[in-house]
């Protein structure tokens, strides 16, 4: 009767954990949300571990167990294949109030011996992705080439009239420009996942003519009765370009969850700033007096001032080296493109002194001057640039 009794007893007792475990086993388990863009589902809890999935924002997940600040989860591959996953907290929200939380898993937890003891404490995992980065503001220096603002400009003209068998008269300017240092900054507004807009001002320092800027003069003649001669001089060229470019660009930036992000943008362009040269050239010219006749050549001040504004277009890439989550340094690649522009010369008619003969001067005439003016090929300049830049970012 007793083992009866003890046998009754032993199977209740088990029949009354069954039933708590199995209650305890369909309990509602923790249900967590997705409410940041960009978030990551990776391999084991820790930030620079391997990325599984990037969950779409509003995703909800059952919670495995919680490991210190992340929630393991069961997450299914691209393959179809469940697999076990772990999420930062700063990623989500817990769904219900009334919902079963999983006692954090030991191993989340570190040990360190103490004088007194054992110390227990848990990593903090770095903020840098704690929320998504909306806008974002930078300043960079760089170095511009291909900026086609140099060149060289030739004139020519021959004539002959009486005893003078042929005169003939040629000429170049020629412009070299330093190369200019670049600064620009821009203004980054993303208004989807990876996508958005930009406002980009880029400055490039005012550059002057160098040394090797000249304008050149050879004056040839002879003389029916016999005899050739030559006259040449040379006068400095003194020059300068300054320019700025104002942008409005989409881009799209590649998230990777790692500290390197590639960046790509491209838009339209406003080109503005302006480009002078001043120098000399020379007005060949016969004349007959007293029953002699002469050549000569006087020289004539020449200007050129060209506009550079006009619609271009850029395009380019960079990449971020984020350092913590509101400083980066970005490094940019970008080609701006405007078309060439064409100005004439312009030289004004007056009393000019002569150089072959001392002591006569010629009164050149505004017609002559612009007629001079015509034989000089039009000064050109291509502001189109490509420039490399780095420097700080601010994202916020």
């Amino acid at each position: 009767m007793k083992k009866r009794l003890g046998l009754k007893v032993s199977m209740c007792l088990i029949l009354a954990l069954v039933i708590v475990f199995t209650a305890d086993s369909y309990a509602e388990k923790l249900k967590i949300r997705i409410v940041v863009e960009n978030a990551s589902i990776r391999l084991k809890p820790d930030l620079q571990g391997e990325i599984i999935k990037n969950p779409p924002l509003g995703s909800v997940f059952e919670v495995e167990s919680r490991a210190g600040d992340w929630y393991e989860i069961r997450v299914r591959t691209e393959v179809g294949v469940m697999i076990t996953g772990y999420i930062h907290d700063m990623f989500v929200e817990v769904e219900g109030a009334e919902t079963k939380v999983p006692e954090p898993k030991t191993e989340a937890r570190t040990e360190k011996p103490t004088q007194q003891g054992v110390q227990t404490t848990t990593a903090a995992p770095p903020s840098r992705e704690a929320r998504p980065r909306r806008a974002e503001l930078v300043f960079r220096v760089g170095y511009v080439t291909g900026y086609n603002i140099s060149g060289s400009y030739s004139y020519s003209e021959s004539f002959s009239s009486g005893i003078l068998q042929n005169a003939s008269a040629s000429g170049t300017i020629t412009t070299e420009f330093k190369s200019p240092l670049g600064f620009d900054g821009a203004l980054n507004f993303f208004i989807a996942k990876g996508f958005g807009i930009q406002v980009k001002f880029d400055y490039n320092s005012t550059v002057k003519t160098t040394e090797a800027s000249r304008s050149v003069y050879d004056l040839n003649w002879s003389w029916t009765s016999g005899g050739s001669y030559s006259s040449q001089n040379e006068w400095g060229v003194e020059g300068e370009v300054s320019s700025y470019v104002l942008s409005g660009n989409l881009l799209y930036k590649i998230s990777t969850g790692s500290m390197i992000e590639p960046l790509i943008s491209g838009g339209v362009s406003y080109f503005s700033g302006t480009s002078s040269v001043d120098t000399t050239v020379g007005y060949a010219t016969t004349w007959e007096s007293e029953g002699y006749r002469y050549v000569d050549y006087f020289a004539v001040p020449a200007q050129v001032e060209a506009s550079l504004n006009g619609i271009g277009f850029n395009v380019g890439g960079g990449i971020d080296f984020v350092f913590t989550r509101g400083v980066a340094l970005n490094i940019d690649g970008r080609y701006f493109y405007r078309g060439k522009i064409e100005e004439p010369w312009q030289l004004q008619g007056g009393q000019y002194p002569s150089n072959v003969n001392e002591g006569w001067t010629i009164t050149l005439t505004q017609e002559n001057a612009d007629e001079l003016a015509s034989l000089i090929e039009p000064y050109t300049i291509d502001p189109s640039f490509f420039k490399v830049s780095a420097g700080i970012k601010i994202m916020f």
